[in-house]
């Protein structure tokens, strides 16, 4: 199982890097936008966030629900990889709305 778990990390890594970024203020505000475009080009509107209740299976670093978190939605995150559990923490008791 650990040599699965060090390979599918590996992957994660290379293609998702926000895990491995050093999250500030200037790279979550690069992040927030890129996903508002995501959303506006996917034709949703950011406000469907606002008051919502979302569930995030396989959450990863969390950055992405952070994002939802930041635009109004009460975010609950379910990741089995306990380095990416310690990075949602950070993340949000650093930035995320109460």
């Amino acid at each position: 199982m650990d040599k699965i778990l060090h390979s599918v990390n590996k992957v994660y890594k290379r293609e998702h890097p926000s895990m491995y970024l050093n999250i500030n203020k200037k790279n979550l505000k690069k992040i927030v936008n890129a996903r508002k475009n995501l959303l506006l080009d996917l034709k949703i509107p950011k406000k469907v966030f606002r008051n919502s209740k979302l569930i995030d299976f396989g959450s990863g670093s969390g950055i992405y629900s952070l994002v939802y978190n930041l635009f109004g939605a009460k975010t609950d995150l379910v990741e089995y990889e306990k380095k990416f559990v310690k990075q949602s923490k950070k993340l949000f008791l650093k930035f995320a709305k109460k």
